[in-house]
């Protein structure tokens, strides 16, 4: 009935017009964008549970070919934009759409922005194929060939015997809204202007601007493109205008009225558009007296609803397409671990999240210089996520219908005051704060919903791009940051007109579900949550100058014998530019003296050097990791520090790669001293070429002394190194060691961090021309005589260790780790360079020796960015998360044991929901309790500050078993070994024998549909998750390093850990009975 009304009306007018002059009539319709079958009122797959099935290509034909039997003589004008917006355009891009539009009459169409979706070679063989005109006057096509000609810029077409002009114009910004290639755009005033004089020279008195510019700017148009312009048929802002109430199923709002008149001096020009998504056909009919002046006009666009019936033909050409739709929306593109939410109204949701993410993600390729993203953040309204993504397979469909919209991914620059404007925008709805409700990813925001508008965003800070460890920092209103976004928000949509009006530098990504694909593809399986950082003792000081002075005594008694070699040298430096605690962790000198440190080593380096100013300076590998200063600043820290030193070689060491090829290339790069390391075969990773020596020879009193470095050849399962080989450490050396001899050099030093056990496979096995091995690695402490008080490290050997080799001894130094020694030992040679003797022990860097005040200087240059991350919120605990694990099961253990299971998960096939079956970790690396409440990025690193490796690795049934019994091993039961666990069970009597205190141990499956518990098997091979300390047999743990197979690394410990949190944020751990313990001792 409203129908009929409404074309009852529109008749009576136009009959009443028609006596005035000249009548056109005009119908239109714009942004098609692929809506070839009925959908729902907002535009997205039609489901008539929930509301009516409107519009589609064949309502839409039924309407036309009705009102054309009424109106014979009526223009039929297509305002552009119909690529893109279904899985219809996706499978079919063109052809379908050229295969649609030839079956209505049109003049003609005006190009629309997303026309070039997919490039110029997109839309070639569309207007190739279109059996009407295609009018755009504002390219420059003189760089692309293969356009020209398939369009034109106007076009004259007669009606009842009067002559019409058609000039089309596209939005200018198509250049950044979509892949023109070498298009140019001219302004759309200047375009039809010029274009109208044309028309008007040649006695064309009608014109017709066909637009995709949207409404602002044809209004525009309308007031400053001359006076011949009539009116404007527009698309591109999909904007309604309409007189009286829309239609109740409307999808849209109407904006204005049909038509919108703009008045000039003398004259008036008419702007009409019908909304987009074939919800509306736009009817108006013009009069205009014998001069072409237009006199009078009537019309309103008919709502296209189910009243209307679909035209066979057009459906008969739907059912032929039919069965490739449904074939592609079915196809499987991933899989989610979890139900991905799109309710996201009042609050963050996982949903929001993920598409964040993966907009973020598609910004990575465009990083230029120093910047690790090309993006600060990413915010997404609410409103265009449109259904949730199920737990299980990720179909075509589902995620067309969660993210419908075909929004392009802009990236563009936005000032800090405005992103505190469109955030308190966001959460300013009255009652509801969450109307206008973002999604973000790389910004973190704190709103409070209950104080006044315009005051209730409490904190913001952004990620930084331009560091080397992201991190977030506070939000600075006058700086400009990159911002992600869809072309809705970014052109002001749902009332955003902050970003509209101040953004800058706009650029597209890409459309926002194809990019969505991609992400998933690229991380499936994924998983997505709602993730929202000193008194100097005298007594001391005079011990220590007195072993100094005591010490150079010895050495110069010696110094007549023959020609004498100084090497002073450290390793397994770690990232402890600053003092710490005797255990290598964070200085708190009310439990401990606050020991070593850059500053410290740097002065008794310094100190030394003056007394002995020939001496080789050695730094044995993995200066990198371990503090939370290498998480933030990585390579670039490190190596500004340790060019404050003069050191003659370094050694890489495994944790130098532990952020892969890219993260150690810098530092080789901007280290003033040399890197030798002779073991790796670099032939497939360019990158690391020429930043790096097998060997140097170096010269100290007129003698040439080689060094060689290696590094332990199971680097390559330790930590990150791209296609990196590396060979034998023994055979290596042998090798090198015969090159330097053959060169005339008779004194070689082994500059390793492979660790004492290798070392001595070395010493003893690599020929004949090795004189010392000063090493790394295994963090060993080689002293003579008793250790300081507060030393972290026990000695497991004297200083040096001797090899006898058949004739001669190999000598082998290492100095523990973490900056609490510096090793120093003079060796003297004689004139063929036959070692004769020897003599040196390590310093220990005690809080005795002052620290170098230019090191602190610099020290305090970085420290404002260590204690901001170091404060920074990482999630929030809703317990307290307990380290007392000596004795049995604590909540902390089994947290960081489920953080290792879940990095695993990425990992797993299609036939188990994970790749590893459990995770194990030995209690000695949980130092201190995680406090309930905040979680913050230093808490973690305390809890877990060893830099472990995590690993999964093959270990079967039987030597599970045994490592079940060894952890509590103990006679009398002490429980110092215990583990902690995830994804085993297993019962123990501590007063029963010794390898008979294992009652009972169940695991977990993983090729199961429904988790459940069975018993472990002993001719079975498990996978199991842990830390490197004890893969690789720390406390004792022989049976898995010597029976382990196909080890691989997951990451590092409490990077797994913060993600985790991140993740499950706000985290909650119990003691759940995974360690049941009849008889258990008490905490030691």
């Amino acid at each position: 009935m409203f129908r009929s009304l409404v074309l009852l009306f529109s008749l009576i007018v136009f009959s009443a017009e028609t006596a005035f002059g000249y009548d056109l009539n005009i119908l239109h319709y714009n942004d098609f964008h692929a809506r070839f079958v009925e959908t729902s009122p907002s535009g997205t797959t039609c489901n008539p549970l929930n509301s009516p099935c409107i519009g589609g290509f064949a309502r839409l034909a039924t309407l036309v070919r009705e009102r054309l039997r009424e109106e014979p003589n009526s223009l039929l004008l297509n305002g552009g934009d119909s690529f893109q917006g279904t899985i219809w355009y996706n499978l079919f891009r063109w052809d379908v759409t050229q295969d649609f539009m030839n079956m209505l009459p049109h003049d003609a169409h005006v190009l629309g922005n997303h026309e070039f979706d997919n490039g110029i070679d997109g839309i070639v063989p569309y207007l190739k194929n279109l059996d009407s005109k295609v009018v755009t006057a504002n390219i420059i096509d003189d760089d692309e060939p293969s356009i020209q000609g398939l369009y034109e810029k106007s076009i004259i077409v007669e009606r009842n015997g009067r002559r019409i002009g058609i000039i089309g114009v596209l939005i200018s910004t198509t250049n950044i809204l979509a892949s023109t290639g070498r298009l140019r755009f001219t302004d759309e005033i200047e375009a039809v202007r010029q274009e109208a004089e044309k028309l008007n020279a040649q006695g064309v008195d009608i014109i017709i601007v066909l637009s995709h510019c949207g409404l602002d700017v044809d209004e525009e148009i309308a007031r400053h493109a001359g006076p011949h312009v009539d009116i404007i048929v527009g698309g591109h802002s999909h904007t309604l205008l309409f007189n009286g109430d829309a239609p109740q199923e409307s999808g849209f709002t109407p904006l204005g009225p049909y038509p919108v008149v703009v008045e000039q001096e003398t004259r008036k020009v008419l702007i009409v558009q019908a909304a987009a998504h074939t919800q509306y056909l736009g009817e108006i009919k013009l009069t205009f007296d014998d001069e072409g002046h237009l006199v009078s006009w009537a019309g309103n666009p008919h709502y296209i609803g189910n009243d209307i019936l679909q035209a066979p033909d057009v459906l008969e050409k739907i059912n032929y397409y039919l069965p490739l739709i449904e074939e592609r929306e079915s196809e499987e593109i991933g899989i989610a671990m979890v139900d991905m939410s799109a309710d996201c109204t009042c609050s963050e949701c996982n949903l929001g999240n993920f598409i964040c993410d993966a907009f973020m993600h598609a910004a990575l390729s465009r990083a230029q210089g120093n910047s690790w993203n090309y993006a600060h953040f990413c915010v997404n309204n609410r409103g265009v996520i449109r259904a949730p993504i199920d737990r299980g397979v990720i179909t075509f469909g589902s995620v067309i219908l969660s993210t419908p919209f075909e929004n392009n991914i802009e990236v563009f620059d936005l000032k800090g005051e405005h992103i505190l404007e469109m955030l308190e925008y966001s959460v300013n709805g009255q009652p509801t704060p969450g109307r206008h409700m973002l999604q973000v990813a790389g910004l973190r925001a704190t709103f409070d919903g209950a104080r006044p508008v315009n005051s209730r965003v409490l904190n913001v800070t952004i990620r930084c791009i331009e560091c080397d460890v992201p991190r977030y920092e506070p939000l600075q209103l006058d700086k400009y940051y990159k911002v992600v976004s869809q072309n809705f928000l970014g052109e002001g949509g749902d009332g955003f007109t902050v970003i509209s009006e101040n953004r800058k530098n706009v650029e597209v990504l890409g459309v926002d579900y194809d990019i969505l694909l991609d992400y998933i593809r690229l991380q499936s399986p994924v998983f997505a949550d709602n993730d929202g950082q000193v008194a100097t003792d005298v007594l001391a000081k005079m011990h220590r100058l007195l072993s100094l002075f005591a010490y150079a005594l010895a050495l110069s008694v010696l110094s007549a014998s023959g020609y004498e070699l100084n090497i002073l040298h450290y390793n397994d430096f770690h990232a402890r530019f600053v003092e710490t605690s005797p255990i290598g962790t964070i200085c708190n000198p009310s439990a401990a003296p606050c020991i070593g440190g850059f500053a410290r080593l740097a002065t008794l380096v310094r100190e030394r050097l003056r007394d002995e100013p020939e001496s080789l300076l050695l730094n044995g590998g993995d200066s990198f990791q371990g503090t939370i200063w290498y998480n933030i600043l990585r390579w670039n820290v490190t190596q500004d520090f340790m060019n404050m030193l003069p050191h003659d070689a370094h050694v890489l060491g495994n944790h130098e790669f532990d952020n892969g090829i890219e993260g150690v290339v810098p530092y080789l790069e901007y280290l003033d001293s040399k890197v030798v390391t002779a073991n790796i075969i670099d032939d497939l990773e360019p990158s690391m070429q020429g930043k790096y020596e097998k060997s140097i020879i170096v010269e100290k009193n007129g003698r040439r002394v080689g060094i060689i470095g290696v590094i332990i050849a199971t680097t390559d399962i330790l930590a990150s190194t791209g296609n990196l080989r590396f060979t034998d450490e023994v055979e290596t050396v042998k090798e090198e060691a015969e090159k330097l001899n053959a060169q005339g050099v008779d004194i070689i030093i082994v500059l390793s961090h492979c660790g004492l056990d290798i070392d001595r496979e070395i010493a003893l096995h690599a020929g004949p021309h090795i004189d010392i091995i000063v090493g790394g690695h295994s963090h060993t402490l080689l002293f003579n005589g008793d250790v300081p008080e507060n030393s972290g490290f026990i000695p497991l050997g004297p200083y040096p260790v001797v090899v006898e080799q058949a004739t001669r001894k190999v000598l082998i130094v290492q100095a523990a780790a973490h900056t609490q020694y510096l090793g120093e030992i003079k060796l003297t040679f004689d004139d063929g360079g036959h070692l004769l003797h020897w003599t040196g022990n390590p310093h220990y860097i005690g809080n005795e020796i002052e620290q170098a005040p230019d090191v602190l200087e610099k020290i305090n240059e970085y420290l404002p960015l260590v204690e901001e991350l170091a404060s920074q919120e990482i999630g929030e605990s809703m317990v307290q998360l307990s380290a007392n694990c000596a004795c049995s099961e604590c909540n902390l253990g089994s947290l960081i044991c489920d953080a290792f299971m879940h990095s695993a998960l990425q990992r797993a096939g299609s036939d188990r929901w994970n790749y590893a079956h459990f995770c194990v970790i030995n209690q000695g690396g949980i130092r201190t309790d995680i406090d309930r409440g905040v979680v913050t990025y230093e808490s973690v690193i305390q809890s877990t500050p060893f830099e472990n490796n995590v690993e999964v690795f093959d270990l079967k049934g039987e030597h599970i078993m045994e490592m079940l019994e060894f952890s509590v091993a103990n006679d009398p039961y002490l429980g110092a070994r215990m583990l902690q666990v995830s994804g085993l069970q297993a019962t123990f009597d501590g007063l029963r024998p010794v390898n008979s205190r294992v009652l009972n141990a169940t695991v977990r499956c993983i090729q199961c549909d429904v988790p459940r518990y069975e018993p472990l098997q002993l001719d079975k091979y498990y996978k199991v998750v842990s830390q490197s300390f004890i893969g690789n047999g720390g406390d004792g743990f022989s049976m898995i390093s010597d029976n382990r197979k196909n080890v691989e690394v997951l990451g590092v410990d409490y990077d797994v850990l913060m993600d985790y949190i991140r993740h499950q944020s706000p985290v909650f751990a119990e003691t759940d009975g995974r360690m049941t313990i009849s008889n258990p001792c008490t905490e030691n």
